[in-house]
C-alpha cells in the first residue's frame, strides 16, 4: 500500500485507506461523519456518514456505504469513487 503525503480533509470515522485509481491519482478514503440535517430535539442522534475520497487536488463522497468500507477490494473503490458527487463546502 502506498503511503499519501496529505491528510483528510474530512471528519474521519475509520482509518485512512490509500487507494490508486485506474488513471493513477491517489486518493485518501475513509468513512466521513458529518451534521445531521434534521435535528430531533431531546433526541441523542449519531452523525450521518459517507465515503469519502480526498486526492491532493479534489474530494468526492457517496452514501454507499457498503459492509467493510473503507477495506475494499480495489475494483469496488473504484466503482464507489465512479459514483462519488463533488464534496460541496
Amino acid at each position: 500500500m502506498i503511503q499519501t503525503r496529505f491528510y483528510p480533509r474530512g471528519n474521519a470515522l475509520t482509518e485512512n485507506v490509500s487507494f490508486t485509481d485506474r488513471d493513477d491519482v491517489q486518493w485518501l478514503v475513509y468513512v466521513e461523519g458529518f451534521p445531521l440535517v434534521h435535528q430531533s430535539w431531546g433526541r441523542a442522534r449519531l452523525p450521518e456518514r459517507r465515503l469519502r475520497f480526498d486526492s491532493a487536488f479534489d474530494s468526492r463522497a457517496t452514501a454507499l456505504l457498503p459492509a467493510g468500507a473503507p477495506f475494499l477490494r480495489g475494483d469496488q473503490l473504484q466503482s464507489l469513487l465512479d459514483s462519488a458527487g463533488a464534496v460541496v463546502r
